[in-house]
């Protein structure tokens, strides 16, 4: 839902990848490397023979410089 509220402001993708890997790099480049205790997120990639990139956070106030602080806000805890 986070990333539907995204692509609204946007009017394009958030994290637009033209495969599984692809979306989960792009992904991770806006909202950094997932925790190391989410281990069935990780347990899953290493299945699939993924390897998380080791990304920090990208504000999304410089995504979506046009959202408000709340919509920010909204959109964190939907992702």
């Amino acid at each position: 839902m986070g990333c539907i509220l995204a692509e609204m402001y946007l009017l394009r993708p958030l994290a637009p990848g033209n495969s599984e890997a692809d979306q989960l790099m792009k992904l991770c480049l806006v909202l950094g490397t997932p925790p190391t205790d989410w281990t069935e997120g990780y347990q899953l990639a290493t299945s699939r023979r993924i390897d998380f990139p080791r990304c920090p956070v990208t504000p999304l106030e410089t995504i979506i410089p046009t959202a408000s602080s709340e919509a920010i806000d909204l959109i964190l805890k939907m992702l």
